[in-house]
Order: structure tokens, then C-alpha cells, then sequence
């Protein structure tokens, strides 16, 4: 079930999109002003937000242009305002947002521009994201999600991860992980990888407790496996 955050101040606007959208299968969240929003930007991921232009306290432009900027958070935005100018379109869209909806907001048309936003989303995150549990890779950003909190892993470490976790119980041998991770200076030493592996593991807790273990099959190389 996707979770949808809605931002709205219209009392009758905001159950209305809550009510269909809710009744479509998804997971809604209704906030009536945008600063709620952000504080719950930081403690929970949403697969799309539908919010409003104007709002009493920051306006939707506002937010996008935080998302986008120093939140990082590349979460769809849908518009939904009584704007509906092509200079206003244009600067939605410039400032981050990913379509645009004129009210009054009409059932199916809502119901169809939030799936082809999900439809798309889930196109790239097929490309760019791989998630095991608890445990989530966005590749565009270089970022690695334990529990939903960032972790800091370094480059050399994203990428070990990246190939683990397309490569959950296939034996990944030491000449590929190599490989993988040396850059124009040259292949890693087996130290080097040693190390890298070694704090991948502790990092993102790689270990049975948690569903996953990082198995160092000696002399050969590594594998990722599901346990439990």
C-alpha cells in the first residue's frame, strides 16, 4: 500500500482528497499546514505528495523548492490549487513539482494523475533503488537507509552494497568486488577490500539478527544471504 501525504488547509478539500484517495487503497496522511509536513518528512518516506499552492503558514512552492534542495527528498509533488495559469504551471514545475491539478479536483482524474506519478516513480526506483528489509539504496544519490535514518558509507562502501544486494545469495568473488570498487588509480588491494567489506557490515548491520548475513566464504569472496 503506498503511503500519500496530503497538505491542505481546507477542511472539506482535505477530507475530500483523504476520502478518495483512501477509498483507491492508499495509505493516506492529511497535514492542514506545511511545517507539519516537513517535521514528518523526517521521521517517514511517502511515495507521493499532494499539495496545495496556498497554505498559512509556507507556501507549496516553498516546499517543493526545500524538498528538492537542502531536504534531498525527490518524493513526487502533485499540485492541486486554484492556480491554473501557464505562468503558474511553469513555475511549479520549475520549481521542483511533478504535475498539476486545477480545482475543483475532480475523482478520477485525481485518482489517475496519482497513479501515473507511482507508475513512473516505481520505473525508476526499478533502476536506481534496491531495498532488503529494512535496508534501502537509492543509486542516484549515493545514499543508504537503515530504518529509514541515513547512514554514512563512503563511495567505496556504496558501491560493495549496490552489487550485494543485486546479488543476494550468488557467491561474488574477490577479483569482482575488486573490480567493482577501483577506480583510476588502480585495483584495491585485498586489505583495502577486506576493510571496505568489514565496515559495510557493521554499518548497515549485516547480520543474522537483522535477516541478512555478509558470509566470507575464504579465500574466494563474499555472499550476501537471507536468514531466519
Amino acid at each position: 500500500m503506498s503511503a500519500i501525504a496530503i497538505v491542505e488547509d481546507d477542511d472539506n478539500i482535505r477530507r475530500f482528497l483523504a476520502r478518495v484517495l483512501t477509498e483507491s487503497g492508499f495509505d493516506v496522511t492529511a497535514f492542514e499546514d506545511g511545517r507539519k509536513l516537513v517535521s514528518a518528512l523526517a521521521q517517514r518516506r511517502f511515495a507521493l505528495v499532494v499539495l496545495d499552492w496556498e497554505l498559512p503558514d509556507i507556501s507549496g512552492i516553498e516546499i517543493v523548492r526545500l524538498m528538492r534542495g537542502a531536504l534531498n527528498i525527490r518524493t513526487p509533488v502533485l499540485f492541486v490549487t486554484h492556480r491554473d495559469t501557464e505562468a503558474d504551471v511553469v513555475l511549479a514545475l520549475g520549481a521542483g513539482a511533478d504535475d498539476f491539478l486545477s480545482k475543483p479536483v475532480r475523482s478520477l482524474e485525481l485518482i489517475a494523475r496519482v497513479n501515473a506519478q507511482l507508475r513512473r516513480t516505481n520505473a525508476l526506483r526499478d533502476d536506481n533503488e534496491r531495498s532488503i528489509g529494512n535496508i534501502s539504496l537509492d543509486r542516484r544519490v549515493g545514499r543508504a537507509l537503515v530504518n529509514g535514518e541515513e547512514v554514512d558509507i563512503s563511495d567505496r562502501e556504496f558501491l560493495l552494497a549496490w552489487l550485494f544486494f543485486g546479488n543476494v545469495g550468488t557467491l561474488i568473488t574477490r577479483d569482482e568486488l575488486a573490480r567493482s570498487i577501483s577506480g583510476a588509480r588502480g585495483m584495491v588491494d585485498s586489505r583495502s577490500l577486506d576493510t571496505a567489506v568489514y565496515r559495510l557490515r557493521k554499518k548497515l548491520g549485516l547480520e543474522p539478527r537483522n535477516g541478512l548475513l555478509l558470509r566470507t566464504v575464504y579465500g574466494i569472496g563474499y555472499r550476501l544471504e537471507r536468514v531466519g
